[in-house]
This record gives structure tokens, sequence and C-alpha cells, in this order.
């Protein structure tokens, strides 16, 4: 399950700009492995997966739109 764990914000000029969205989700990576006498295993290996997403907004109508969305889901 994807979890946010932070929000910046990036300004471009007086109204414009974008909220930067930081996520992590665990995930689990599968390795096949052959052993010597030719079976074969496969092992989990946890590991965490970090992205990002933006919500440009253009105006401080789409600004303020955007930041009570983010509050909503965050609290």
């Amino acid at each position: 399950m994807k979890k946010l764990v932070s929000i910046d914000e990036r300004t471009e000029g007086k109204d414009r700009g974008a909220f930067v969205l930081h996520w992590v989700e665990n995930i689990v990576e599968y390795s096949i492995v052959t052993d010597r006498d030719g079976t074969k295993s496969r092992i989990a290996k946890p590991a965490i997966q970090q992205s990002k997403t933006e919500r440009p907004y253009s105006d401080q109508n789409q600004r303020r739109t955007i930041e009570a969305e983010l509050q909503q889901t965050h609290c």
C-alpha cells in the first residue's frame, strides 16, 4: 500500500507552481535461484519503493483547492 510521507511546494512565479507528493510503498522482490543440484528456489526480499507525483496549479484558486484536498487525505 502506498503511503504519503511528505508534501513539498515548488513555486514558479507569482501564482504558479506545484505540490510535490512523496510516496513510499512496501513491496516484495522475488528472485529465482538455481542450486548446484539443478533445483530452483524462489527467494523473497522485502523492499521499499519511493516515488513522487506533482499536482500543478496555475492560480490561487487551484492552489487552495489542491491544498484543501491534500489536507483531507493527509490527516
